[in-house]
Protein backbone atom coordinates (compact mmCIF):
# COMPACT_ATOMS: atom_id res chain seq x y z
CA UNK A 1 0.00 0.00 0.00
CA UNK A 2 1.45 3.35 -1.03
CA UNK A 3 -0.02 6.47 0.46
CA UNK A 4 0.97 8.97 -2.20
CA UNK A 5 -1.80 11.51 -1.93
CA UNK A 6 -2.04 14.43 0.50
CA UNK A 7 -4.54 17.12 1.42
CA UNK A 8 -4.32 19.74 -1.31
CA UNK A 9 -6.65 22.43 -2.59
CA UNK A 10 -9.29 21.25 -0.07
CA UNK A 11 -9.35 17.80 -1.66
CA UNK A 12 -8.09 14.66 0.08
CA UNK A 13 -6.56 11.90 -2.00
CA UNK A 14 -5.54 8.44 -0.83
CA UNK A 15 -3.86 6.40 -3.55
CA UNK A 16 -3.23 2.70 -2.92
CA UNK A 17 -1.74 -0.13 -4.93
CA UNK A 18 -2.75 -3.70 -4.18
CA UNK A 19 -1.77 -6.90 -5.95
CA UNK A 20 -4.57 -8.89 -4.32
CA UNK A 21 -8.32 -8.44 -4.57
CA UNK A 22 -8.59 -9.00 -0.81
CA UNK A 23 -6.46 -5.95 -0.12
CA UNK A 24 -8.87 -3.79 -2.13
CA UNK A 25 -12.11 -5.13 -0.67
CA UNK A 26 -15.24 -3.02 -0.30
CA UNK A 27 -15.00 -2.84 3.50
CA UNK A 28 -11.33 -1.80 3.21
CA UNK A 29 -12.40 1.00 0.85
CA UNK A 30 -15.05 2.15 3.31
CA UNK A 31 -12.53 2.04 6.18
CA UNK A 32 -9.93 4.10 4.28
CA UNK A 33 -12.55 6.64 3.29
CA UNK A 34 -13.64 7.04 6.92
CA UNK A 35 -10.01 7.52 7.99
CA UNK A 36 -9.66 10.43 5.57
CA UNK A 37 -12.71 12.08 7.10
CA UNK A 38 -11.60 11.38 10.66
CA UNK A 39 -8.19 12.94 10.13
CA UNK A 40 -9.36 15.96 8.17
CA UNK A 41 -11.81 17.55 10.60
CA UNK A 42 -10.95 18.92 14.03
CA UNK A 43 -13.17 18.24 17.00
CA UNK A 44 -16.07 20.68 17.14
CA UNK A 45 -15.66 21.78 13.51
CA UNK A 46 -18.62 22.20 11.18
CA UNK A 47 -19.22 19.00 9.19
CA UNK A 48 -19.84 21.11 6.10
CA UNK A 49 -16.11 21.89 6.13
CA UNK A 50 -15.27 18.29 5.29
CA UNK A 51 -13.26 18.36 2.04
CA UNK A 52 -13.96 16.29 -1.04
CA UNK A 53 -12.20 12.93 -0.63
CA UNK A 54 -11.00 10.28 -3.07
CA UNK A 55 -9.82 6.76 -2.25
CA UNK A 56 -8.20 5.31 -5.38
CA UNK A 57 -7.29 1.62 -5.60
CA UNK A 58 -4.94 0.57 -8.38
CA UNK A 59 -5.27 -3.21 -8.52
CA UNK A 60 -3.10 -5.68 -10.40
CA UNK A 61 -6.16 -7.38 -11.91
CA UNK A 62 -9.63 -6.28 -12.98
CA UNK A 63 -11.51 -6.54 -9.64
CA UNK A 64 -14.97 -6.10 -11.16
CA UNK A 65 -14.20 -8.09 -14.35
CA UNK A 66 -15.93 -5.85 -16.88
CA UNK A 67 -12.84 -4.77 -18.80
CA UNK A 68 -13.19 -1.09 -17.92
CA UNK A 69 -10.27 1.21 -17.20
CA UNK A 70 -11.76 2.39 -13.92
CA UNK A 71 -14.85 2.05 -11.76
CA UNK A 72 -16.29 5.00 -9.81
CA UNK A 73 -18.13 4.26 -6.56
CA UNK A 74 -20.43 7.02 -5.33
CA UNK A 75 -23.45 6.96 -3.05
CA UNK A 76 -26.93 7.47 -4.45
CA UNK A 77 -30.42 8.04 -3.07
CA UNK A 78 -31.97 4.83 -4.36
CA UNK A 79 -35.63 5.93 -4.35
CA UNK A 80 -34.80 9.13 -6.24
CA UNK A 81 -32.05 7.62 -8.41
CA UNK A 82 -29.83 10.63 -7.92
CA UNK A 83 -26.41 11.25 -6.34
CA UNK A 84 -26.19 11.72 -2.58
CA UNK A 85 -23.29 14.16 -3.12
CA UNK A 86 -21.56 13.76 0.23
CA UNK A 87 -18.17 14.44 -1.37
CA UNK A 88 -16.84 10.93 -0.77
CA UNK A 89 -15.54 9.00 -3.78
CA UNK A 90 -13.96 5.58 -4.28
CA UNK A 91 -12.30 4.67 -7.57
CA UNK A 92 -10.92 1.30 -8.66
CA UNK A 93 -8.34 1.48 -11.45
CA UNK A 94 -7.88 -1.72 -13.44
CA UNK A 95 -4.13 -2.41 -13.47
CA UNK A 96 -4.61 -4.99 -16.22
CA UNK A 97 -6.20 -2.44 -18.57
CA UNK A 98 -4.36 -2.16 -21.91
CA UNK A 99 -6.18 0.63 -23.75
CA UNK A 100 -4.49 3.40 -25.77
CA UNK A 101 -5.85 6.21 -23.58
CA UNK A 102 -3.98 7.89 -20.72
CA UNK A 103 -5.00 5.27 -18.14
CA UNK A 104 -3.93 2.47 -20.48
CA UNK A 105 -0.54 4.13 -20.94
CA UNK A 106 -0.16 4.66 -17.19
CA UNK A 107 -1.02 1.03 -16.43
CA UNK A 108 1.47 -0.05 -19.11
CA UNK A 109 4.16 1.98 -17.33
CA UNK A 110 3.18 0.47 -13.97
CA UNK A 111 3.65 -3.02 -15.42
CA UNK A 112 6.87 -2.26 -17.32
CA UNK A 113 10.06 -3.75 -15.91
CA UNK A 114 12.17 -1.93 -18.51
CA UNK A 115 12.23 1.88 -18.35
CA UNK A 116 12.53 2.06 -22.13
CA UNK A 117 9.17 0.32 -22.51
CA UNK A 118 7.38 3.10 -20.64
CA UNK A 119 5.13 5.44 -22.64
CA UNK A 120 4.55 8.52 -20.47
CA UNK A 121 7.63 10.74 -20.66
CA UNK A 122 7.30 12.46 -17.23
CA UNK A 123 7.01 9.09 -15.44
CA UNK A 124 9.70 7.55 -17.63
CA UNK A 125 12.08 10.42 -16.81
CA UNK A 126 11.36 10.17 -13.07
CA UNK A 127 11.90 6.41 -12.94
CA UNK A 128 15.10 6.73 -14.97
CA UNK A 129 16.36 9.38 -12.53
CA UNK A 130 15.64 7.21 -9.51
CA UNK A 131 17.32 4.20 -11.06
CA UNK A 132 20.50 6.12 -11.81
CA UNK A 133 20.86 8.27 -8.69
CA UNK A 134 22.23 6.29 -5.70
CA UNK A 135 20.99 8.82 -3.14
CA UNK A 136 17.45 8.84 -4.47
CA UNK A 137 17.48 5.05 -4.76
CA UNK A 138 18.44 4.83 -1.08
CA UNK A 139 15.57 7.16 -0.10
CA UNK A 140 13.10 5.22 -2.24
CA UNK A 141 14.23 1.88 -0.79
CA UNK A 142 13.85 3.23 2.74
CA UNK A 143 10.31 4.40 1.98
CA UNK A 144 9.41 1.08 0.37
CA UNK A 145 10.73 -0.79 3.40
CA UNK A 146 8.66 1.45 5.65
CA UNK A 147 5.50 0.79 3.61
CA UNK A 148 6.28 -2.93 3.55
CA UNK A 149 6.69 -3.00 7.33
CA UNK A 150 3.39 -1.17 7.82
CA UNK A 151 1.64 -3.62 5.49
CA UNK A 152 3.07 -6.64 7.32
CA UNK A 153 2.10 -5.20 10.70
CA UNK A 154 -1.40 -4.47 9.41
CA UNK A 155 -1.65 -8.02 8.07
CA UNK A 156 -0.56 -9.49 11.40
CA UNK A 157 -3.13 -7.41 13.26
CA UNK A 158 -5.87 -8.51 10.87
CA UNK A 159 -4.76 -12.13 11.29
CA UNK A 160 -4.81 -11.88 15.07
CA UNK A 161 -8.22 -10.26 15.02
CA UNK A 162 -9.57 -12.92 12.66
CA UNK A 163 -8.10 -15.63 14.89
CA UNK A 164 -9.71 -14.15 17.99
CA UNK A 165 -13.06 -13.89 16.24
CA UNK A 166 -12.81 -17.49 15.00
CA UNK A 167 -11.91 -18.72 18.49
CA UNK A 168 -14.78 -16.82 20.07
CA UNK A 169 -17.18 -18.21 17.47
CA UNK A 170 -16.12 -21.83 18.14
CA UNK A 171 -16.43 -21.41 21.90
CA UNK A 172 -19.83 -19.72 21.63
CA UNK A 173 -21.11 -22.57 19.46
CA UNK A 174 -19.82 -25.19 21.90
CA UNK A 175 -21.31 -23.49 24.95
CA UNK A 176 -24.71 -23.18 23.28
CA UNK A 177 -24.69 -26.88 22.37
CA UNK A 178 -23.66 -27.95 25.87
CA UNK A 179 -26.39 -25.80 27.39
CA UNK A 180 -28.98 -27.24 25.01
CA UNK A 181 -27.94 -30.76 26.05
CA UNK A 182 -28.11 -29.84 29.72
CA UNK A 183 -24.39 -30.58 30.26
CA UNK A 184 -23.84 -27.71 32.67
CA UNK A 185 -20.81 -29.29 34.37
CA UNK A 186 -19.09 -29.78 31.01
CA UNK A 187 -20.04 -26.21 30.14
CA UNK A 188 -18.12 -24.90 33.15
CA UNK A 189 -15.15 -27.13 32.31
CA UNK A 190 -15.14 -25.92 28.71
CA UNK A 191 -14.77 -22.36 29.91
CA UNK A 192 -11.90 -23.07 32.31
CA UNK A 193 -10.02 -26.06 30.88
CA UNK A 194 -8.46 -25.96 27.42
CA UNK A 195 -7.92 -29.75 27.12
CA UNK A 196 -11.54 -30.47 28.00
CA UNK A 197 -12.62 -27.78 25.53
CA UNK A 198 -10.64 -29.41 22.70
CA UNK A 199 -12.15 -32.85 23.45
CA UNK A 200 -15.63 -31.35 23.37
CA UNK A 201 -14.88 -29.61 20.06
CA UNK A 202 -14.03 -33.03 18.60
CA UNK A 203 -17.08 -34.66 20.17
CA UNK A 204 -19.43 -32.06 18.66
CA UNK A 205 -17.44 -31.91 15.38
CA UNK A 206 -16.78 -28.17 15.74
CA UNK A 207 -13.86 -27.19 13.49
Amino acid sequence: MCRIGTAKFFTLLLLLYHTSVKGAGTKRARFNSSLLDLNSLRKGSDYEKLPESYVIFITENDVWQHGLARYHVNRIIEELDRPFEDGSHIIYVNGDYKGNDDIGKLMNDFRSENVEDMMLEPLKETVHRYKNNPEEVAVMCAELEKWSLEERQEGRQEGLQAGRQEGESRLTTLLKMLKADGRLQDLELAIDDEKTREKLYQEYHIN
